[in-house]
């Protein structure tokens, strides 16, 4: 029976967390945290998001300040929209590469830059909807971030400006999804919950009905009690 509740405990632990996460990512898909963090103070790049950190999800839209030197021989065009943004990335003083949306261009061209640059913009996750940062990689000869960055102004007055509001936002249907699976998860926990009290009373039973049967065996065995008989 100890592993039983052993195994009670552990079902229960595991769905009631899985739930609450689940509910939790439903909650944060709802809440605009990136338009909230809009107007914040902006931190030091590395306060934020290291080299070779996994992206942080409550830092999306976090301002940021970077500062480098700009690798124009790697800038890229990604097409969003009617236009195409310009992402040049800055290496950072430790190496690596910020890659930095410097605005958006419907001509398909932007003025090349150079030097040292020291900007303010809002950290985004890499995603199929803005910056692909692997896609970029694969044509750099260095680290790069795992996200990446939109100017608060675009560094070329010929480049028009990007916001994080040109972003799509969360599907409607990946947030209720992750509802569904929150109480489909304390669902879970329940059928274990039952399948515990059904395993624990079947055994309090089947030990009653052994310790009866012992009794009547010790009264039968007993003189004094079968004279009585």
């Amino acid at each position: 029976m100890l592993l039983l509740h052993a195994f009670a405990l552990v079902a229960l632990g595991g769905t009631g967390w899985l739930g609450a996460w689940q509910v939790a990512a439903w909650q944060d898909n709802r809440e605009d945290k990136a338009l909230a963090l809009r107007d914040a103070a902006a931190l030091p790049l590395d306060d934020v998001l290291g080299a070779d950190d996994p992206f942080p999800a409550d830092s999306t839209g976090q301002p940021v300040t970077v500062a480098g030197e700009w690798l124009d021989g790697d800038t890229v065009y990604v097409e969003h929209g009617s236009g195409s943004w310009v992402v040049t990335p800055v290496s950072t003083a430790g190496g690596s590469a910020m890659l930095v949306v410097r605005g958006s261009t419907e001509g398909g061209g932007a003025p090349p830059v150079d030097g040292s640059v020291t900007l303010e913009g809002w950290l985004q996750p890499s995603s199929a909807s803005g910056v692909r940062v692997l896609d970029v990689l694969q044509g750099m000869d260095r680290d790069v971030y795992s996200g990446y960055v939109i100017t608060r102004s675009p560094v070329e007055s010929g480049l028009d400006p990007v916001s994080p509001d040109q972003l799509p936002k969360p599907d409607t249907f990946t947030s209720l999804r992750n509802l569904l699976y929150g109480l489909e998860w304390w669902v879970f926990g329940g059928f274990a919950l039952f399948l515990w009290w059904r395993w624990t009373r079947d055994e309090l039973e089947r030990v009653r009905l052994v310790a009866g049967a012992a009794d009547a065996d010790e009264d039968a065995a007993d003189p004094e009690v079968a004279s009585n008989v």
